[in-house]
């Protein structure tokens, strides 16, 4: 029985230290900018991306006024490949920047995503746009990862 009390203890210790993380000073950076790369899903075909973001800032405290967050408008562009056609995908979205640390920021996404047809035998789409991601901050630049129903991609991001 003292085991069990010592390691509720323990672990609702760890869980308090590890929600004070979510609690830190905002970054000031009022962009971002970077590139991507991975793999793209266009209907029922699988290609290649190679994406380039720009982000706004809009929101310097995010919608929780208890956690670290930010929220930024972002474009996103670039050549996908898939199925031996060339699109165009893009997309626009609000990005809800949620930052455990200095180190660490975990962000989900939502908007408008689409596929621009470059030749007459492909066809351009639009859709909503939903996914999530992570970026890790290092000291010159972040990587970042993120996924969604039309990728799956890694990159680079720049603060400025």
């Amino acid at each position: 029985m003292r085991a069990i009390i010592v390691y509720l203890s323990l672990f609702s210790f760890s869980v308090l230290s590890a929600s004070e993380s979510w609690k830190g000073q905002s970054p000031v950076h009022e962009f971002t900018g970077g590139a991507i790369a991975g793999m793209a899903i266009v209907g029922g075909s699988v290609g290649g991306a190679i994406l380039g973001n720009i982000a706004k800032k809009i929101l310097h405290r995010g919608f929780v006024s208890d956690i670290n967050d930010q929220v930024f408008i972002e474009l996103t562009g670039g050549p996908v490949f898939a199925s031996g056609e060339t699109l165009i995908g893009l997309s626009t979205h609000l990005r809800w920047d949620f930052h455990k640390d200095e180190d660490i920021t975990l962000y989900g996404l939502g908007g408008l995503g689409g596929f621009i047809a470059t030749s007459r035998t492909a066809s351009t789409i639009f859709f909503p746009r939903f996914g999530i991601g992570g970026f890790w901050h290092l000291e010159v630049l972040s990587l970042r990862g993120e996924i969604s129903h039309e990728w799956i991609t890694l990159g680079v991001n720049f603060l400025f």
